[in-house]
Order: structure tokens, then C-alpha cells, then sequence
């Protein structure tokens, strides 16, 4: 009996690697590894081979290039990034360290967008951005909520307001790229304090 939802996990993480990560490495690998991952999907046991041969390549890729690696040494010195996270941020946020927090916010398209109109006051939103940026922070600050002691404490704040968990999810995830675009701009390991 296999997890299913393990093998889902499993290989939209693979997916989101091959597609968004790879590519800024090496443009060649990129089909060889899009046909293998086409012709092999239904066999969850090579799966986890598969993704650990992947993340294996693409950190020698990274540890080849000593600027990349020592971003990817600080972005994952922040409890709540690991691997995955710092090898997408690297691969798809080319201006993270270079431009301001909100600015690195609406790049990942987790700035708020308000749908106002004269005075009438509507909802904020998310949208637009890098969805793949987006969807590994989210992992990422679901991570941080548990382990991360001054995102808990701020995730727990909004949830005490009366913020809703996804809302309160994104703020956290919004505040983590901030960090770590501030880790990378000034070129420091992570402190809580």
C-alpha cells in the first residue's frame, strides 16, 4: 500500500523543482528531466528517487557557484526554509536583496491589493506575482508557524485578532520574504532578535 498523499506531496514538490528551479541552472537538463518525469509519474516507489537525484544536482549546481551558495547557506539559516524554499527563491527571485521589502512582497504576489472605489472601502487581496515564489513561502510559513519562534508568536497575535488562518498564513508568509530578503541585502546569517 502506498501514501497517496505522501506521493502527492511528493511529487508536486518534484514538479514545482523540475519546472521552476532547474531551468535557471541548466536549460538542457530541463527536457530530459520534463520526459522522465512525463514517463515515470505513476511509479510513486521511483518518485523519491527521482526527487532526491534532482535536489542532489541541483545542489551541486548551487555549491558550484560560491555567491549562490552562501545566499542559500543564509536563506536556510532562517528556521522554517529549507531546501526547497531557498533553491526556488534563488532560482526564481533574482532581485531578492536588491529592492525593498514591499517590493519583494508584490514580486512573490504576496503584497495586499486593495479594490477600493471612491469611498467605498472593499477587501484586500492577493494576486499576481510568482505563483511558484507563493506557493513554496506558504509551505514555508506553515513550517515557520511551528518552529520559528518570532513568526509563532506573530501568527498567533493575528489569529488572536480574529484573522483568519489562511489570512494570517499569508501575512506570516509575506513578513518571512521580507526576513530573507533583508538576510540577503545585508548579507547575515539569521538572528531571531
Amino acid at each position: 500500500a502506498h501514501n497517496w498523499a505522501e506521493y502527492a506531496a511528493t511529487k508536486r514538490s518534484y514538479e514545482l523543482i523540475a519546472k521552476h528551479v532547474l531551468p535557471q541552472f541548466q536549460g538542457q537538463a530541463w527536457s530530459t528531466l520534463q520526459a522522465k518525469a512525463r514517463a515515470e509519474a505513476s511509479r510513486p516507489e521511483l518518485a523519491a528517487a527521482q526527487i532526491k537525484a534532482v535536489e542532489t544536482r541541483i545542489k551541486e549546481l548551487i555549491e558550484q557557484d560560491e555567491e549562490r551558495a552562501a545566499k542559500a547557506e543564509r536563506l536556510t539559516s532562517v528556521p522554517g526554509v529549507g531546501p526547497v524554499t531557498a533553491m526556488t527563491l534563488l532560482g526564481e527571485m533574482h532581485e531578492l536583496g536588491q529592492v525593498s521589502g514591499k517590493q519583494i512582497a508584490a514580486l512573490a504576489g504576496l503584497a495586499p491589493i486593495a479594490r477600493d472605489s471612491g469611498s467605498k472601502q472593499g477587501k484586500r487581496f492577493i494576486n499576481g506575482g510568482r505563483k511558484p515564489v507563493r506557493d513554496t513561502l506558504y509551505q514555508a510559513a506553515l513550517v515557520a508557524t511551528q518552529h520559528n519562534k518570532p513568526l509563532k508568536d506573530f501568527f498567533q497575535r493575528l489569529k488572536q485578532t480574529g484573522k483568519p488562518v489562511k489570512a494570517a498564513l499569508i501575512a506570516v508568509a509575506r513578513r518571512l520574504i521580507t526576513i530573507l530578503n533583508a538576510i540577503i541585502a545585508k548579507k547575515q546569517m539569521w538572528s531571531p532578535a
